[in-house]
């Protein structure tokens, strides 16, 4: 994240969220691009609730092969089924999303 060779995009909005995305030109291309992308996933603070299912489906449709995705421990087990469902076609790996650190490493270090 601390890099600007990588790119983050964030909704953060429950309800309608297509309805956001469809009106906003930049949140469209990036809807839009997800389909396009191959490799590897990084997914973080997602729940996996049905109010995302259309990035979901950009994601399936997409070549990424491997996606990893951040839970909590104790919502591990409904996380991974929400995954695999999510998910069917993508090897998948759960995270601990509260290993996660958005300081530079040398600001850790310290």
């Amino acid at each position: 994240l601390n890099s600007n060779d990588h790119e983050l995009v964030c909704v953060f909005q429950t309800n309608n969220k297509k309805g956001a995305i469809d009106e906003c030109e930049y949140l469209k291309n990036c809807l839009n691009k997800l389909k396009t992308l191959s490799g590897v996933m990084v997914i973080i603070g997602s729940s996996l609730d049905d109010n995302d299912d259309h990035i979901f489906k950009e994601i399936n449709d997409s070549n990424i092969n491997t996606l990893y995705i951040s839970t909590l421990n104790t919502t591990k087990d409904k996380m991974h089924e929400k995954a695999l469902e999510k998910f069917p076609t993508k090897t998948v790996y759960l995270f601990d999303a509260e290993s996660i650190s958005y300081e530079l490493p040398d600001a850790q270090e310290q």
